[in-house]
């Protein structure tokens, strides 16, 4: 962004949908993007948010390994927090810019950037953040439940019918697919709730043998 905007404190907020497929090396970043800031005036640039590239996603790593291209079926929402890395801070005034490293080794599809909002209406951004928060396959038929929670989330509970928890599980912080151990669960409906920056976000799974 050409014109800078100065960091609130009530909603340091970005959020926007994305495609990213790009190159990884054995399930790392390889090629990848990033979001910076820069309070200077373009002169030095830090980053919002750890680098990443298609293995954030495993359907944007499954587009990477066939060789496809981007469609509208892989986009997804991202929200972050400017200050989260302590790099920028409230009443800083910063430049915007989002980008995309790639060597010459391998070519990809690259990255797709669509409904950004910067400081937006925070109803806007809680309901969006709901809806970063999935799980699949459900009904459940194996020993493994798929979790996408929004970046910065740090737990994840799981509670049975009766209300009891039943386990619970650190994430890591960043917005990726991550498996959580549901084998030692029986058949039935169970509660998962996760923990993050934008509060509690709860869904309802079935466990089917």
């Amino acid at each position: 962004m050409k014109t800078p905007i100065k960091i609130s404190a009530t909603n340091p907020r970005m959020l926007f949908d994305e495609i990213v497929i790009a190159e990884t090396s054995q399930g790392g970043v390889k090629d990848y993007v990033v979001v910076e800031g820069s309070k200077n005036k373009g002169v030095t640039w830090l980053p919002f948010l750890d680098q990443y590239s298609s293995n954030a996603k495993s359907r944007w790593q499954s587009a990477f390994n066939s060789n496809a291209s981007g469609t509208s079926s892989l986009f997804s929402t991202r929200l972050l927090d400017m200050t989260q890395t302590g790099s920028f801070h409230a009443g800083d005034t910063v430049l915007i810019r989002f980008r995309l490293y790639a060597d010459e080794t391998v070519n990809a599809w690259g990255w797709a950037i669509d409904n950004l909002s910067i400081q937006g209406e925070i109803t806007g951004v809680e309901k969006s953040a709901s809806e970063l928060f999935s799980l699949y396959p459900n009904p459940v038929t194996s020993d493994y439940l798929n979790v996408v929670a929004p970046s910065g989330s740090s737990t994840l509970t799981i509670i049975d019918i009766l209300g009891r928890q039943v386990s619970e599980t650190l994430l890591n912080d960043q917005e990726t697919d991550q498996k959580v151990y549901v084998g030692n669960l029986s058949e039935g409906i169970f509660f998962v709730r996760v923990n993050s920056d934008q509060g509690q976000l709860t869904k309802k799974i079935l466990i089917k043998r």
